[in-house]
């Protein structure tokens, strides 16, 4: 899996938090005694799988931040939709942007978007300007919806393009993405789940081979054991990691 992903974004340093981040690390060291026990019957010898470990606390980590990232972009067009309503009733860019940040943290106060967008209000009426905080928003983010809207409402500002109409198309067009991207994750998901049940096999069957009887227990506590399991353990590890980089597909 491609873990170039993790961009210093606030995103990234929020959509996971501190428990969690001790939780899935207990998790990678309780793996790692589990993986040691199984292949070596010994438990110290999980410190062997600890760089394996690692890369899946990596993977559970990217899919749990890919998850939140995709409900902080709904919370987003809801955003604008809410801007959109405001310009409707006449309101300029800056105070249909306080309406829609005050409305929007009310709804989804826990949502790192709408505080960072309610907060940001605060800097219209320090007489900063829209265009320099779309800016800061974006750039903190990554979000590539709000980049793109800071793009177009800065053209749109200068050339004096129709802002209501200009909101209305960003939010058509990333609903139609979304609509696109679901059914494709649909597909990918069930792809994934059979990919993880496949590599869970070798695993499996050595636990139920050690737990039925002596079918493969001549393999512990001697040299030539340590050498095959290593070979079936180094096996495991590449095809498992290869796997992952299979099904990894990037929308």
């Amino acid at each position: 899996m491609n873990l170039s992903m993790f961009r210093n974004d606030i995103f990234t340093k929020k959509c996971i938090k501190p428990y969690e981040h001790i939780i899935i690390c207990s998790v990678g060291c309780i793996l790692s005694v589990v993986l040691g026990i199984t292949f070596y019957d010994v438990w110290w010898s999980g410190v062997v799988f600890i760089p394996f470990t690692v890369y899946l606390v990596n993977v559970l980590k990217k899919e749990i931040t890919e998850k939140r990232k995709q409900k902080e972009r709904k919370i987003f067009l809801d955003g604008l939709e809410l801007m959109l309503l405001s310009l409707e009733t006449g309101l300029s860019d800056e105070n249909s942007y306080i309406n829609a940040g005050e409305k929007l943290i009310e709804v989804n106060p826990k949502s790192v978007t709408a505080q960072i967008w309610y907060s940001s209000g605060a800097r219209l009426l320090r007489n900063e300007t829209l265009d320099d905080i779309l800016y800061d928003f974006a750039d903190n983010t990554g979000m590539e919806e709000i980049s793109e809207f800071r793009d177009i409402y800065m053209i749109a500002k200068v050339s004096g393009g129709n802002l209501i109409e200009i909101i209305e198309t960003i939010i058509d067009r990333s609903n139609d993405r979304s609509e696109v991207e679901r059914e494709i994750r649909i597909i990918i998901s069930g792809k994934r789940f059979e990919e993880r049940i496949m590599c869970l096999m070798p695993f499996m069957m050595i636990i139920y081979l050690r737990s039925s009887g002596n079918f493969i227990n001549s393999l512990y506590g001697n040299i030539q054991g340590v050498i095959i399991m290593s070979i079936c353990a180094f096996v495991y590890v590449i095809a498992f990691v290869r796997a992952e980089k299979i099904v990894d597909i990037r929308l």
